[in-house]
C-alpha cells in the first residue's frame, strides 16, 4: 500500500450536513456510500436510520444497473430493509446474477476461440475488474466487453468472435464510421444478453493528448488465467489508472460515477496495490487532474480511503472556492436522475475550470471533440438525425434563469 501505508489509514469523510446532506438528497448519500462498504458501514447505518424513501432508492439503482452488487452490499451491513423494497432488490439481484454469470462464460468461449486462433488478449475495463479484483463476478455489471488485440489482428479477432456468440451489425456505414475509432464497431451478443463485444487497439481514441497508452499499459500488465486461457491484465494501478481516465477524461466526469467509485474501493484495497506506483504513474502532468477529481470525489462521497498526500500531489492549482464549486457541481452530475444542471455549455466550461487542461499539457483538444466529431460523421453517412450541438443558454430566458439558479446552488451550499 504505502505512501506511509496509506498514512496510517486515513480517516474516511463522515456525513456532513455542510458537505453532502445539504447537497444531495438521503437516497443518494446513501447510494454513494454503498461504493465503499469497508469504510462507510457506520454512516449507511445512521442513514438508513434517519430515514429512506426505498422506492426513489431502487429507481436510483435501476438506472443504474447496479442492484444486484448495492443489494449484496446491503445484506453484508444487515441493514434493514421494508420487506417489499427487500423483496424487490433480490428479485432483480437475482436475475442480474444471472445474466452476469452468462456473460461471464460467454467471455471466457470467446476468450477460447481468440487463443486457438493465436491472438493474444489483454482483459480491460469491467471485464478485468469483475474477473480478477471483485470477490464474485456479479459484484460488477457491465454492458460492455472489454478486450485488446494487437492492432494488426483486431479485424481477423472480430471475425473469429463472429463465428458463434456474436454479430458485426451496421455494415459499411458502421466501419466507415469507427474507421479512426480506438476500437472497432461494437459486436452485439446472439444468445440474448444485451451485451456487447468492443475489441480495442488502444484505450482512448485517436488525438488524445494524454500520456497514457497500450504499449505503456501492455509493458506493466501481468499475466493470468481465465477460464483456462491465459490472458494479460493492466496492473492494479494501471487499472485504476484506467479507471480514472475513463471517467475524468471520456466521460467529463459526468456518468458511471458510481460504478467508477466502486472500482476505486476496490482497487486500492488489492494486495497488490502500491499508492507509491499509482501516484508515479499519475503526477503526470496530462493525467493528474483526472486522477484527482475522481479520486477527491471517491473520499469525499464514499468514505473511500485516499491518502492526503496523494490528494495533495494531484491537485490542480485553482482557488480553493473555485474547486469546492467545481466539485460539487460533478457530485451533481454524478447523481442517478438528478437532472440538475440545465446547461451543456456550463457543463463544458466548468470542467476546463477544473481540470485545467491548457497547464496540464492537453493544448486544445477536449474529450468532447471526439463526440462531437462522431456524430457529425454520423449524421453525414445517415446513422444520426441531429448534428452536435452545445445550446447558447444565454440566448433564452429560460436558459438564462434555469442556468442562473444552478450557478447559485453550487455558491450557496
Amino acid at each position: 500500500m504505502t505512501v506511509a501505508e496509506a498514512a496510517s489509514r486515513p480517516v474516511t469523510h463522515p456525513v456532513n450536513p455542510s458537505r453532502a446532506s445539504s447537497l444531495l438528497r438521503p437516497e443518494e448519500q446513501l447510494l454513494f456510500r454503498l461504493a465503499a462498504p469497508r469504510h462507510s458501514a457506520s454512516e449507511v447505518r445512521a442513514l438508513v436510520a434517519r430515514g429512506i424513501d426505498w422506492d426513489r432508492f431502487i429507481a436510483l439503482l435501476l438506472n443504474e444497473g447496479i442492484t444486484g452488487a448495492v443489494w449484496r452490499v446491503l445484506h453484508s451491513l444487515d441493514v434493514p430493509i421494508p420487506a417489499a423494497a427487500s423483496a424487490q432488490m433480490q428479485g432483480v439481484a437475482a436475475l442480474s446474477d444471472f445474466r452476469l454469470l452468462a456473460v461471464r462464460r460467454l467471455l471466457e468461449r470467446t476468450l477460447a476461440r481468440l487463443a486457438a486462433g493465436g491472438i493474444e488478449v489483454m482483459v480491460v475495463k469491467g471485464a478485468a475488474l469483475a474477473s480478477f479484483v471483485y470477490p464474485e463476478p456479479g459484484d460488477r455489471n457491465m454492458a460492455d466487453i472489454d478486450v485488446v488485440l494487437p492492432a494488426a489482428r483486431a479485424r481477423e479477432g472480430a471475425m473469429i468472435a463472429a463465428e458463434r456468440d456474436w454479430t458485426m451489425d451496421g455494415g459499411e456505414l458502421k466501419e466507415a464510421l469507427y474507421e479512426e475509432h480506438h476500437h472497432l464497431p461494437p459486436m452485439s451478443d446472439t444468445i440474448g444478453l444485451d451485451i456487447r463485444l468492443e475489441i480495442h487497439t488502444d484505450v482512448l481514441p485517436n488525438g488524445h493528448p494524454l500520456h497514457f497508452g497500450i504499449d505503456a499499459l501492455r509493458s506493466r500488465a501481468v499475466r493470468r488465467t481465465l477460464g483456462g486461457v491465459s490472458v494479460l491484465v493492466p496492473s492494479s494501478e494501471d487499472l485504476l489508472l484506467y479507471s480514472c481516465v475513463h471517467l475524468g477524461w471520456s466521460h467529463e466526469m459526468k456518468v458511471g460515477g458510481w460504478r467508477t467509485f466502486r472500482d476505486v474501493s476496490e482497487l486500492v484495497e488489492q494486495p497488490t496495490f502500491s499508492w507509491d506506483r499509482f501516484l508515479a504513474l499519475a503526477r503526470e502532468r496530462t493525467l493528474s487532474p483526472a486522477c484527482y477529481w475522481t479520486l477527491e470525489l471517491a473520499s469525499r462521497l464514499c468514505g473511500t480511503p485516499v491518502p492526503a498526500q496523494v490528494l495533495r500531489a494531484l491537485r490542480p492549482n485553482v482557488p480553493g472556492f473555485v474547486r469546492e464549486i467545481v466539485a460539487r457541481h460533478n457530485t451533481l452530475q454524478l447523481t442517478p436522475l438528478s437532472g440538475h444542471n440545465p446547461s451543456e455549455a456550463l457543463a463544458r466550461m466548468l470542467w476546463n475550470v477544473g481540470m485545467r487542461p491548457g497547464a496540464a499539457g492537453h493544448g486544445t483538444v477536449r474529450p468532447w471533440h471526439h463526440s462531437d466529431s462522431k456524430i457529425r460523421k454520423s449524421h453525414e453517412l445517415g446513422l444520426e438525425e441531429k448534428s452536435p450541438s452545445v445550446e447558447r443558454w444565454w440566448a433564452h430566458p429560460m436558459g438564462i434563469q434555469a442556468t442562473l439558479s444552478y450557478v447559485w446552488r453550487l455558491m450557496a451550499h
